[in-house]
């Protein structure tokens, strides 16, 4: 006697296909269900999933100055603090901001505008010595004689500059008011925001 074998061709294994792909939909659907909410700020009266809609309720010194960045045409370069723990010549490290808190580079990660030194990540992209190259120059722009800041500002194509809680921690009481051609645009409790006019620099 013949043994009969039955296998799976056609229309039932069709059938079987099509009842793993719904099982894994309705898996996936179940995870988004339980996920979204998570995703959702709790306790907020009118729940959001904008991932800058924190900013004015938390950081609302800085929210102004985020917002007149966000509006700028093009691409500008901004000058901040660098987003890294080491310290500018004479500090000891690890030095503020460091990354990874809300201090690192906050204009520049909610805007995208460039900055002349941003997160230490860009030690991956760019290699360390150029990476350190910037963060010097960020740390001359902030610190040294009012002639090689601007020389700085004019060679990196700095256009604006922030001046916020990581600036104060990492230099100290630090100001571009004496400098010609670098005026300030926003002006709250926590951060300072300037602009540079490249003219006015360059007749000094």
């Amino acid at each position: 006697m013949r043994a009969r074998v039955v296998t799976l061709e056609g229309p039932p294994r069709r059938t079987l296909a099509t009842l793993l792909a719904v099982v894994l939909l309705c898996s996936t659907l179940v995870y988004g269900a339980q996920a979204l909410p998570a995703h959702a700020e709790t306790g907020r009266a009118d729940p959001t999933l904008d991932a800058r809609a924190f900013v004015s309720e938390r950081h609302p010194g800085a929210a102004p100055a985020i917002a007149y960045l966000d509006r700028v045409p093009g691409t500008p370069t901004l000058l901040s603090a660098p987003a890294t723990a080491l310290p500018p010549p004479g500090g000891s490290s690890p030095a503020p901001p460091g990354m990874y808190s809300w201090t690192s580079s906050p204009a520049a990660s909610m805007t995208g505008v460039p900055a002349v030194a941003g997160w230490r990540h860009e030690v991956g992209y760019r290699g360390r010595a150029a990476y350190l190259t910037r963060v010097r120059a960020a740390d001359e722009m902030y610190r040294a004689s009012p002639e090689r800041r601007v020389a700085l500002v004019r060679e990196y194509g700095v256009d604006y500059v922030w001046v916020g809680e990581a600036e104060r921690a990492r230099y100290g009481d630090v100001s571009f008011d004496r400098i010609d051609g670098v005026e300030p645009v926003v002006e709250t409790e926590t951060v300072t925001l300037y602009a540079v006019d490249r003219d006015a620099l360059a007749a000094r």
